[in-house]
Parts: C-alpha cells; sequence; structure tokens
C-alpha cells in the first residue's frame, strides 16, 4: 500500500479556481474521508488522485513516488463510483475479473484473484448471477470486488452508498469498515454525508470553497472543531450558535452549544423561551426552542421526554461544554 501526498496544489477550470493551493497528506492504510458540502472541492481531488483531472500547479506523490503527469492507468489506484456500472449481460465473476482479462492476465491468476476478492465480500455464492439478479448492497459489493482484484496501492471512492437506501447504507458502512480492517489499504473516500465520515474515517478532512477547514480523527472535530464552519457540518442535529452580547457574557465573538450539551427545565435557567416543536424519535427527542435575542436553538435529550410546543422553557448550557469562536 501507499500514502498519497498534495503538495502545493492548485486545481482551475479556465478562470474559475476550484482549489486553490493546499497540502495534504493521506497516510499509508488510512481510512481518510474527504467531506463538505456540494461545490467544495473534494470530488476534484480524489479524481485529481485517480487522474482524472489534471493538476493546475503543485504535485501529487503516491507511496513517495511523482503521479502528478502520469496516466490513471500508471497510478495503481482503483476508483469506486457513485455508480455501479456493472455489464448486465455479464456474471458476477466476469464483471469482477473483465479489468483483469483486458489487461492480458493468465487465465488461472484471473480466477484465483476473483475468488479471493469473491471470499473477502461474501460474493462466493453469487458468482454465476447476473447483476439484475442482485441487491443494491450486492452490486455495490461486486463494484468493490472488481477494485479489489486490481490490487491497487490506493482505494478511492466517490460516494458510493449514496444509490442505497438507509438500512442498507448503514450495512454498507459496517461492511466498508471490516473490508478496511482486513485489507489494512489505503482508502480516499468522498462524501457529504457527516454520519458515514464520522463512523468509517480514522481522518477526515473537512473542506469548504476548496479550502481545508480542518484535518483529524473524528471525535477530535466533534470535540475540538477550530472553525465554525467545522463546528456546524460535524455532528446531528447541528451545534448551536450563539452571537452578539449573548456570546460576549460567555466570552466570545461567537459561542457553539452542541443540542445535547444543553439541559433544558421548566425554571430557572440561562436563557428563556418558548418551545415551537418537539421530535420524539424513541430513543431520543428534539425540541425546538426559539429564545429571544438569539434565535432558534434545538436541544436533544434521551427518550421520551414529555414537553408540548408553546410552554415556557429554560435553557442552561453544560459546564465545560461551550465552544468559543
Amino acid at each position: 500500500m501507499a500514502d498519497v501526498r498534495f503538495t502545493r496544489f492548485r486545481k482551475a477550470f479556465g478562470s474559475v479556481e476550484v482549489i486553490p493551493e493546499l497540502d495534504l497528506h493521506v497516510p499509508d492504510g488510512s481510512f481518510t474521508v474527504l467531506v463538505g458540502p456540494s461545490g467544495c472541492g473534494k470530488s476534484t481531488l480524489l479524481r485529481s488522485i485517480a487522474g482524472l483531472e489534471e493538476a493546475s500547479s503543485g504535485a501529487i506523490e503516491i507511496g513517495g513516488e511523482d503521479v502528478t503527469h502520469l496516466d490513471p492507468a500508471e497510478r495503481g489506484v482503483a476508483m469506486v463510483f457513485q455508480s455501479y456500472a456493472l455489464y448486465p449481460h455479464m456474471t458476477v465473476r466476469e464483471n469482477i475479473g473483465f479489468g483483469l482479462k483486458l489487461s492480458g492476465l493468465p487465465k488461472e491468476e484471473i480466477a484465483a484473484r476473483v475468488e479471493e476478492a469473491a471470499s473477502t465480500l461474501q460474493l462466493t455464492h453469487l458468482l454465476e448471477r447476473k447483476p439484475k439478479a442482485l441487491s443494491g448492497g450486492q452490486r455495490q459489493r461486486v463494484a468493490i470486488g472488481r477494485a479489489i482484484v486490481r490490487k491497487p496501492r490506493v482505494f478511492l471512492f466517490d460516494e458510493p452508498l449514496s444509490n442505497l437506501d438507509a438500512s442498507l447504507r448503514g450495512q454498507m458502512r459496517v461492511e466498508l469498515a471490516e473490508l478496511h480492517s482486513r485489507l489494512g489499504a489505503t482508502m480516499v473516500y468522498v462524501t457529504h454525508d457527516q454520519v458515514e465520515a464520522m463512523t468509517l474515517a480514522d481522518q477526515i478532512v473537512v473542506l469548504n470553497g476548496g479550502k481545508i477547514e480542518q484535518v483529524g480523527a473524528p471525535m477530535e472535530l466533534y470535540q475540538k472543531p477550530k472553525t465554525p464552519f467545522v463546528a456546524g457540518f460535524i455532528g446531528s442535529p447541528t451545534m448551536n450558535f450563539v452571537e452578539g452580547a449573548p456570546a460576549k457574557a460567555l466570552g466570545g465573538a461567537k459561542i457553539g452549544i452542541r443540542p445535547e450539551h444543553i439541559d433544558i427545565t421548566q425554571g430557572g435557567g440561562m436563557w428563556t423561551g418558548q418551545l415551537r416543536h418537539v421530535e420524539h424519535l424513541g430513543g431520543e427527542t428534539l425540541a425546538y426552542v426559539e429564545v429571544p435575542g438569539i434565535g432558534s436553538m434545538t436541544v436533544k435529550r434521551e427518550g421520551d421526554t414529555q414537553w408540548e410546543p408553546g410552554q415556557q422553557v429554560h435553557l442552561t448550557p453544560r459546564e465545560g461544554c461551550l465552544h468559543v469562536f
């Protein structure tokens, strides 16, 4: 396997600068997730590693080798796209091994690699089926198998779960995490879903407008966000923000407080507001409170908390849980 390094990398499309100059290191064997809103540059970075986009300036190294001007086939990477792109007339076995067949590898080696990948992905019993007889999750595993058999230095994933329903996405997150653990491979994964980022990554890169806002482990970004953007993007429901005079009273120009770090009572709180809406989600309850001078605040409590819209309530942030910006 290999690490990936961007050095003074920049990408522009004509006069439009998509990614200003940046440096980024993806450690060998890491599961690095590039996350951010649409248009932040995460897919452009991924495609640049693959060689599908050409650097406007700067360099990209894979395993210490400068690959900036190498063709995609020479970079030793394999990419899994959002679309499965399976050949409908081919069996699973043929789909997984098709790229190796084009490369001219001996039939015996192709067969052995396909069997190995199928075993890793629990596809052995499906090898003679065609894509139409597979579920969405099984089709995505076939697409991943097609990448595994190439034995790349780096795996690249471009929002591979976005076409799956919620339950399958949860299942595939577990399977991808287990796959990374088994292979010990370097994986770079693009998503706009911060839940995927938090559950899969050992390193998250938060991008905003082509710039890196913060790089770190999931809980580091959650507990110690360096910017309001990171604080608001990582975590669900999103962080509450307090500005102006109420923030200055707490020691900052802008204060962040997560919904689970606010106590809600009927009396004796720091802020007073009116309960606008309550969402009972089974294991937790979300309360939306309108606080004069601050605006809407979200409070997260466990279980079936009995609050009713229209009530006057009091909110108090827990000690040590304020984020000062």
